[in-house]
Protein backbone atom coordinates (compact mmCIF):
# COMPACT_ATOMS: atom_id res chain seq x y z
CA UNK A 1 0.00 0.00 0.00
CA UNK A 2 3.01 2.32 0.78
CA UNK A 3 4.04 1.44 -2.78
CA UNK A 4 1.02 3.35 -4.42
CA UNK A 5 0.53 6.08 -1.55
CA UNK A 6 2.53 8.86 -3.40
CA UNK A 7 1.12 7.49 -7.06
CA UNK A 8 -2.27 8.28 -5.11
CA UNK A 9 -1.47 11.50 -4.40
CA UNK A 10 -0.02 12.58 -7.34
CA UNK A 11 -3.53 11.38 -9.31
CA UNK A 12 -5.45 13.30 -6.49
CA UNK A 13 -3.45 16.49 -7.37
CA UNK A 14 -3.98 16.23 -10.90
CA UNK A 15 -7.77 16.30 -10.35
CA UNK A 16 -7.74 18.79 -7.77
CA UNK A 17 -6.40 20.70 -10.71
CA UNK A 18 -8.32 20.10 -13.56
CA UNK A 19 -11.70 21.25 -10.96
CA UNK A 20 -9.84 23.81 -10.02
CA UNK A 21 -9.14 24.74 -13.81
CA UNK A 22 -12.69 23.59 -14.30
CA UNK A 23 -14.11 26.33 -12.25
CA UNK A 24 -11.81 29.28 -13.07
CA UNK A 25 -13.24 28.61 -16.82
CA UNK A 26 -16.58 28.29 -15.70
CA UNK A 27 -16.15 31.55 -13.79
CA UNK A 28 -14.69 33.34 -16.66
CA UNK A 29 -16.98 32.58 -19.03
CA UNK A 30 -19.80 33.61 -16.54
CA UNK A 31 -18.35 36.70 -16.27
CA UNK A 32 -17.97 37.39 -19.99
CA UNK A 33 -21.48 35.87 -20.55
CA UNK A 34 -22.82 38.98 -17.98
CA UNK A 35 -20.28 41.49 -19.22
CA UNK A 36 -21.61 40.23 -23.17
CA UNK A 37 -25.54 40.41 -21.68
CA UNK A 38 -24.85 43.96 -19.65
CA UNK A 39 -22.97 44.81 -23.45
CA UNK A 40 -25.64 44.22 -25.54
CA UNK A 41 -28.42 45.67 -23.13
CA UNK A 42 -26.41 48.21 -22.87
CA UNK A 43 -26.27 48.36 -26.72
CA UNK A 44 -30.10 47.65 -26.99
CA UNK A 45 -31.04 50.86 -25.21
CA UNK A 46 -28.39 53.30 -26.54
CA UNK A 47 -29.56 51.89 -30.21
CA UNK A 48 -33.81 52.03 -28.69
CA UNK A 49 -32.99 55.82 -27.82
CA UNK A 50 -31.18 56.82 -30.64
CA UNK A 51 -34.35 55.51 -32.24
CA UNK A 52 -36.28 57.21 -30.74
CA UNK A 53 -34.73 60.62 -31.30
CA UNK A 54 -34.58 59.76 -34.67
CA UNK A 55 -38.72 59.34 -34.62
CA UNK A 56 -38.66 62.95 -32.53
CA UNK A 57 -36.56 65.09 -34.65
CA UNK A 58 -38.40 66.02 -37.98
CA UNK A 59 -36.01 64.14 -41.31
CA UNK A 60 -34.27 67.59 -42.96
CA UNK A 61 -35.04 65.88 -46.42
CA UNK A 62 -38.58 64.90 -45.58
CA UNK A 63 -41.13 67.02 -48.23
CA UNK A 64 -40.56 70.98 -48.08
CA UNK A 65 -42.92 73.88 -48.68
CA UNK A 66 -40.70 74.71 -51.85
CA UNK A 67 -40.82 70.72 -52.81
CA UNK A 68 -44.56 71.27 -52.53
CA UNK A 69 -44.57 74.27 -54.83
CA UNK A 70 -43.04 72.56 -57.52
CA UNK A 71 -44.89 69.36 -57.11
CA UNK A 72 -48.32 71.41 -57.10
CA UNK A 73 -49.91 72.01 -60.58
CA UNK A 74 -53.10 74.30 -59.68
CA UNK A 75 -55.54 74.30 -56.76
CA UNK A 76 -58.88 74.35 -56.51
CA UNK A 77 -61.54 75.28 -53.32
CA UNK A 78 -64.04 73.32 -51.90
CA UNK A 79 -66.00 76.73 -50.98
CA UNK A 80 -69.27 77.15 -49.33
CA UNK A 81 -69.57 73.50 -48.27
CA UNK A 82 -67.76 72.47 -45.20
CA UNK A 83 -67.55 76.28 -44.36
CA UNK A 84 -70.87 76.86 -44.65
CA UNK A 85 -72.53 77.27 -41.33
CA UNK A 86 -76.09 79.43 -39.54
CA UNK A 87 -76.45 80.49 -35.96
CA UNK A 88 -74.28 79.52 -33.16
CA UNK A 89 -72.94 76.56 -31.38
CA UNK A 90 -75.38 74.02 -30.09
CA UNK A 91 -72.55 71.50 -28.85
CA UNK A 92 -73.94 69.48 -31.29
CA UNK A 93 -72.24 67.97 -34.74
CA UNK A 94 -74.70 70.53 -36.67
CA UNK A 95 -74.11 68.09 -39.99
CA UNK A 96 -76.77 69.23 -42.27
CA UNK A 97 -75.13 72.99 -42.11
CA UNK A 98 -72.61 71.39 -45.17
CA UNK A 99 -75.28 71.81 -47.30
CA UNK A 100 -77.30 75.37 -45.75
CA UNK A 101 -75.53 77.63 -48.85
CA UNK A 102 -76.80 75.12 -51.28
CA UNK A 103 -74.56 72.51 -52.81
CA UNK A 104 -75.15 68.88 -52.31
CA UNK A 105 -72.95 66.82 -49.83
CA UNK A 106 -69.31 66.78 -50.74
CA UNK A 107 -69.58 62.94 -52.64
CA UNK A 108 -66.63 60.93 -53.17
CA UNK A 109 -67.66 61.62 -56.62
CA UNK A 110 -67.33 64.82 -56.53
CA UNK A 111 -63.74 64.91 -55.76
CA UNK A 112 -62.73 61.90 -58.29
CA UNK A 113 -64.35 64.26 -61.03
CA UNK A 114 -62.29 67.25 -59.70
CA UNK A 115 -58.71 65.10 -60.15
CA UNK A 116 -59.68 63.91 -63.43
CA UNK A 117 -59.72 67.66 -64.51
CA UNK A 118 -56.27 67.77 -63.73
CA UNK A 119 -56.25 69.47 -60.46
CA UNK A 120 -54.13 67.68 -58.06
CA UNK A 121 -54.43 70.17 -54.88
CA UNK A 122 -57.98 70.71 -52.99
CA UNK A 123 -58.36 73.37 -50.59
CA UNK A 124 -60.98 72.47 -48.10
CA UNK A 125 -61.97 75.57 -45.68
CA UNK A 126 -64.00 74.52 -42.79
CA UNK A 127 -65.93 75.83 -40.51
CA UNK A 128 -65.10 74.64 -36.59
CA UNK A 129 -66.96 77.41 -34.27
CA UNK A 130 -69.89 76.02 -35.39
CA UNK A 131 -69.57 72.40 -34.80
CA UNK A 132 -68.13 73.45 -31.34
CA UNK A 133 -68.61 73.31 -27.74
CA UNK A 134 -66.69 74.23 -24.46
CA UNK A 135 -66.07 71.84 -21.21
CA UNK A 136 -66.40 73.63 -17.74
CA UNK A 137 -63.17 75.14 -17.88
CA UNK A 138 -64.38 76.88 -21.03
CA UNK A 139 -61.85 75.22 -23.08
CA UNK A 140 -62.95 74.87 -26.89
CA UNK A 141 -63.64 71.22 -28.26
CA UNK A 142 -64.81 70.35 -31.68
CA UNK A 143 -67.91 67.61 -31.98
CA UNK A 144 -66.43 64.17 -32.67
CA UNK A 145 -68.86 63.80 -35.36
CA UNK A 146 -67.83 66.64 -37.47
CA UNK A 147 -64.40 65.32 -37.31
CA UNK A 148 -65.33 62.01 -38.56
CA UNK A 149 -66.83 63.58 -41.47
CA UNK A 150 -63.82 66.02 -42.09
CA UNK A 151 -61.85 63.25 -42.43
CA UNK A 152 -64.04 61.55 -44.62
CA UNK A 153 -63.94 64.52 -47.65
CA UNK A 154 -59.84 64.91 -46.54
CA UNK A 155 -59.61 60.91 -46.92
CA UNK A 156 -61.65 61.15 -50.48
CA UNK A 157 -58.43 63.73 -51.70
CA UNK A 158 -56.05 61.42 -50.27
CA UNK A 159 -57.72 58.00 -52.40
CA UNK A 160 -56.84 60.55 -55.57
CA UNK A 161 -53.12 61.01 -54.42
CA UNK A 162 -54.11 64.66 -53.65
CA UNK A 163 -52.40 67.39 -51.62
CA UNK A 164 -54.85 68.50 -49.25
CA UNK A 165 -55.30 71.68 -47.42
CA UNK A 166 -57.12 72.12 -44.35
CA UNK A 167 -58.14 75.14 -42.81
CA UNK A 168 -59.95 77.09 -40.04
CA UNK A 169 -62.73 79.15 -42.57
CA UNK A 170 -65.62 81.27 -41.08
CA UNK A 171 -64.51 81.25 -37.31
CA UNK A 172 -63.88 84.74 -36.96
CA UNK A 173 -65.79 84.74 -33.72
CA UNK A 174 -62.24 82.26 -32.44
CA UNK A 175 -59.89 84.18 -34.38
CA UNK A 176 -59.63 88.28 -35.16
CA UNK A 177 -57.22 90.70 -34.27
CA UNK A 178 -57.05 94.57 -33.08
CA UNK A 179 -58.40 94.11 -29.74
CA UNK A 180 -57.38 94.44 -26.28
CA UNK A 181 -54.66 92.19 -24.50
CA UNK A 182 -57.66 90.86 -22.27
CA UNK A 183 -59.68 89.45 -25.23
CA UNK A 184 -56.03 88.53 -27.42
CA UNK A 185 -55.56 86.40 -24.56
CA UNK A 186 -59.07 84.45 -25.18
CA UNK A 187 -58.12 84.53 -28.95
CA UNK A 188 -54.61 83.06 -28.19
CA UNK A 189 -56.23 80.45 -25.92
CA UNK A 190 -58.93 79.50 -28.87
CA UNK A 191 -56.27 79.02 -31.31
CA UNK A 192 -54.21 76.78 -28.93
CA UNK A 193 -57.24 74.90 -27.87
CA UNK A 194 -58.68 74.09 -31.52
CA UNK A 195 -55.18 73.23 -33.17
CA UNK A 196 -53.89 70.81 -30.67
CA UNK A 197 -57.06 68.68 -31.31
CA UNK A 198 -57.05 69.15 -35.28
CA UNK A 199 -53.44 68.44 -35.39
CA UNK A 200 -53.62 65.44 -32.97
CA UNK A 201 -56.60 64.33 -35.16
CA UNK A 202 -54.65 64.28 -37.85
CA UNK A 203 -51.10 63.32 -37.21
CA UNK A 204 -50.83 60.34 -38.74
CA UNK A 205 -51.80 62.01 -41.98
CA UNK A 206 -48.57 62.78 -44.35
CA UNK A 207 -47.41 65.68 -45.93
CA UNK A 208 -49.52 65.11 -48.56
CA UNK A 209 -52.50 66.87 -45.47
CA UNK A 210 -51.20 70.81 -44.98
CA UNK A 211 -52.87 72.39 -42.41
CA UNK A 212 -53.69 76.32 -42.95
CA UNK A 213 -54.17 78.58 -40.01
CA UNK A 214 -57.07 80.84 -40.56
CA UNK A 215 -59.11 82.96 -43.28
CA UNK A 216 -59.42 86.04 -43.66
CA UNK A 217 -58.35 87.70 -40.08
CA UNK A 218 -59.85 90.67 -39.61
CA UNK A 219 -58.99 93.81 -37.58
CA UNK A 220 -61.68 94.57 -35.08
CA UNK A 221 -60.50 98.18 -34.49
CA UNK A 222 -61.39 98.96 -37.99
CA UNK A 223 -63.03 96.16 -40.18
CA UNK A 224 -61.24 95.04 -43.04
CA UNK A 225 -58.62 97.43 -43.06
CA UNK A 226 -55.03 97.35 -42.07
CA UNK A 227 -54.02 98.49 -38.60
CA UNK A 228 -50.64 97.90 -37.02
CA UNK A 229 -51.67 96.93 -33.76
CA UNK A 230 -53.96 94.22 -35.60
CA UNK A 231 -51.03 93.59 -37.94
CA UNK A 232 -48.38 92.81 -34.95
CA UNK A 233 -51.19 90.78 -33.00
CA UNK A 234 -51.53 88.28 -36.42
CA UNK A 235 -47.57 87.77 -36.51
CA UNK A 236 -48.08 86.70 -32.50
CA UNK A 237 -51.40 84.47 -33.76
CA UNK A 238 -49.08 83.23 -36.48
CA UNK A 239 -46.21 81.90 -34.16
CA UNK A 240 -48.01 80.47 -31.67
CA UNK A 241 -50.22 78.50 -34.13
CA UNK A 242 -46.66 77.10 -35.48
CA UNK A 243 -45.36 76.17 -32.65
CA UNK A 244 -48.97 74.96 -31.36
CA UNK A 245 -48.46 72.31 -34.05
CA UNK A 246 -45.35 71.48 -33.74
CA UNK A 247 -45.54 70.60 -30.44
CA UNK A 248 -48.21 68.04 -30.46
CA UNK A 249 -44.86 65.96 -32.41
CA UNK A 250 -45.05 63.17 -34.83
CA UNK A 251 -45.65 64.02 -38.13
CA UNK A 252 -47.05 66.86 -37.07
CA UNK A 253 -42.94 68.10 -36.40
CA UNK A 254 -42.19 68.41 -40.03
CA UNK A 255 -45.73 68.97 -41.20
CA UNK A 256 -46.15 72.03 -43.91
CA UNK A 257 -47.88 74.77 -42.57
CA UNK A 258 -49.73 77.81 -44.29
CA UNK A 259 -49.96 81.04 -42.86
CA UNK A 260 -51.55 84.28 -43.96
CA UNK A 261 -50.75 87.88 -43.78
CA UNK A 262 -53.47 90.17 -41.71
CA UNK A 263 -56.96 89.48 -43.92
CA UNK A 264 -54.61 87.76 -46.28
CA UNK A 265 -54.76 90.81 -47.87
CA UNK A 266 -51.68 91.44 -50.47
CA UNK A 267 -51.23 95.17 -50.51
CA UNK A 268 -47.91 96.96 -49.49
CA UNK A 269 -48.46 98.05 -45.95
CA UNK A 270 -49.97 94.16 -45.41
CA UNK A 271 -46.64 92.57 -46.80
CA UNK A 272 -44.72 95.18 -45.00
CA UNK A 273 -46.02 93.88 -41.76
CA UNK A 274 -45.94 90.61 -42.08
CA UNK A 275 -43.28 88.50 -39.86
CA UNK A 276 -42.39 84.79 -40.41
CA UNK A 277 -42.34 83.12 -37.48
CA UNK A 278 -40.16 80.99 -36.21
CA UNK A 279 -39.55 77.41 -36.91
CA UNK A 280 -38.09 74.47 -35.57
CA UNK A 281 -37.00 73.08 -39.38
CA UNK A 282 -36.41 74.74 -42.56
CA UNK A 283 -38.37 74.91 -45.38
CA UNK A 284 -41.88 73.74 -44.09
CA UNK A 285 -43.98 77.59 -44.06
CA UNK A 286 -45.89 78.65 -47.13
CA UNK A 287 -47.70 82.35 -46.70
CA UNK A 288 -50.64 82.77 -48.10
CA UNK A 289 -52.64 85.99 -49.66
CA UNK A 290 -55.87 86.24 -51.46
CA UNK A 291 -56.11 88.41 -55.01
CA UNK A 292 -59.18 89.08 -57.12
CA UNK A 293 -58.05 91.39 -59.66
CA UNK A 294 -60.29 92.03 -62.70
CA UNK A 295 -57.23 92.97 -65.03
CA UNK A 296 -56.79 89.81 -67.54
CA UNK A 297 -53.47 90.85 -68.89
CA UNK A 298 -50.05 92.67 -67.96
CA UNK A 299 -51.98 95.13 -65.34
CA UNK A 300 -51.42 92.39 -62.70
CA UNK A 301 -47.88 92.48 -63.04
CA UNK A 302 -46.69 95.53 -60.52
CA UNK A 303 -48.88 93.31 -57.99
CA UNK A 304 -47.32 89.75 -59.05
CA UNK A 305 -43.79 91.20 -58.85
CA UNK A 306 -44.29 92.31 -55.45
CA UNK A 307 -45.04 89.15 -54.33
CA UNK A 308 -42.46 87.54 -55.55
CA UNK A 309 -39.70 89.98 -54.21
CA UNK A 310 -41.71 89.60 -50.60
CA UNK A 311 -41.39 85.71 -51.25
CA UNK A 312 -37.76 85.93 -51.40
CA UNK A 313 -36.92 88.65 -49.01
CA UNK A 314 -39.07 86.48 -46.33
CA UNK A 315 -37.62 83.17 -47.70
CA UNK A 316 -41.13 80.99 -47.86
CA UNK A 317 -43.01 80.55 -50.93
CA UNK A 318 -46.59 81.89 -51.77
CA UNK A 319 -49.49 80.73 -52.51
CA UNK A 320 -52.76 82.67 -53.56
CA UNK A 321 -55.08 80.92 -51.71
CA UNK A 322 -58.00 82.27 -53.30
CA UNK A 323 -58.56 84.20 -56.70
CA UNK A 324 -61.10 84.08 -59.86
CA UNK A 325 -63.88 85.33 -61.44
CA UNK A 326 -67.92 85.82 -61.47
CA UNK A 327 -69.93 84.08 -64.16
CA UNK A 328 -71.25 87.56 -65.13
CA UNK A 329 -67.37 88.65 -65.83
CA UNK A 330 -67.61 91.38 -68.59
CA UNK A 331 -66.73 90.77 -70.79
CA UNK A 332 -67.57 87.64 -70.71
CA UNK A 333 -65.32 86.08 -73.57
CA UNK A 334 -62.47 87.27 -71.66
CA UNK A 335 -63.05 85.77 -68.84
CA UNK A 336 -61.50 82.22 -70.03
CA UNK A 337 -58.83 84.94 -70.82
CA UNK A 338 -58.36 86.15 -67.61
CA UNK A 339 -58.02 82.96 -65.87
CA UNK A 340 -55.29 81.77 -68.22
CA UNK A 341 -53.15 84.60 -68.29
CA UNK A 342 -53.57 85.15 -64.43
CA UNK A 343 -52.70 81.51 -64.10
CA UNK A 344 -49.27 81.93 -66.29
CA UNK A 345 -48.26 85.65 -65.00
CA UNK A 346 -48.43 83.90 -61.52
CA UNK A 347 -46.22 80.38 -62.56
CA UNK A 348 -44.00 82.64 -63.98
CA UNK A 349 -43.37 84.73 -60.65
CA UNK A 350 -42.78 81.29 -58.77
CA UNK A 351 -46.67 81.59 -57.52
CA UNK A 352 -48.70 78.45 -57.50
CA UNK A 353 -52.63 79.35 -57.05
CA UNK A 354 -55.76 77.98 -56.05
CA UNK A 355 -59.21 78.72 -57.83
CA UNK A 356 -62.33 79.82 -55.04
CA UNK A 357 -65.10 77.35 -56.16
CA UNK A 358 -68.35 78.35 -54.48
CA UNK A 359 -70.45 75.70 -56.17
CA UNK A 360 -72.76 79.41 -57.43
CA UNK A 361 -71.73 82.71 -59.02
CA UNK A 362 -68.12 81.47 -58.95
CA UNK A 363 -68.31 78.20 -59.86
CA UNK A 364 -66.15 76.17 -62.54
CA UNK A 365 -67.45 73.35 -61.68
CA UNK A 366 -70.87 72.04 -61.55
CA UNK A 367 -71.76 69.51 -57.50
CA UNK A 368 -74.77 68.40 -58.86
CA UNK A 369 -74.03 66.60 -61.62
CA UNK A 370 -70.23 66.94 -62.01
CA UNK A 371 -69.96 68.97 -65.34
CA UNK A 372 -67.37 71.83 -66.35
CA UNK A 373 -67.17 75.02 -67.88
CA UNK A 374 -65.00 73.33 -69.51
CA UNK A 375 -63.63 76.63 -71.76
CA UNK A 376 -62.33 77.56 -68.14
CA UNK A 377 -60.92 74.62 -67.50
CA UNK A 378 -59.01 74.38 -70.71
CA UNK A 379 -57.74 77.86 -69.65
CA UNK A 380 -56.35 76.69 -65.89
CA UNK A 381 -55.13 73.93 -67.31
CA UNK A 382 -53.33 75.09 -70.31
CA UNK A 383 -52.18 78.73 -69.14
CA UNK A 384 -51.00 81.60 -71.60
CA UNK A 385 -50.21 85.15 -70.84
CA UNK A 386 -52.36 87.83 -72.85
CA UNK A 387 -50.77 91.82 -73.23
CA UNK A 388 -53.05 94.13 -74.23
CA UNK A 389 -52.45 95.14 -77.77
CA UNK A 390 -49.73 92.75 -78.09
Amino acid sequence: MKKYKHLLIAVACIILTVCIMSVDIFIIKGFNNIKKQITLSYTAKAQSSNDFAESENPDPDSFTATAFINSMSVGWNLGNSLDSHYGAPTGDANLSQETIWGNPKVSEELIDYVNSLGFNTIRIPVSWYYHSYRDSSGHLFVNDQWLQRVKEVVDYCYANDMYVILNSHHDGDLFHTGVSEEEFQLVSDNLTDLWTQLAIYFNDYDDHLIFEAYNEVDNYEKYWSFGSKAAKQLNELNQLFVDTVRSTGGNNAKRILMIPTLLDNSGKEFLSAFSLPNDTISDRLLVTVHYYPEYYDETIEERLSSLESFSKYIGAPVVIGEWGTKSNYEPISFRSIHASNYVARCSSHGIKCIYWDNGSDYAIINRKNLSCNQEMISAIMNPQSYTTGG
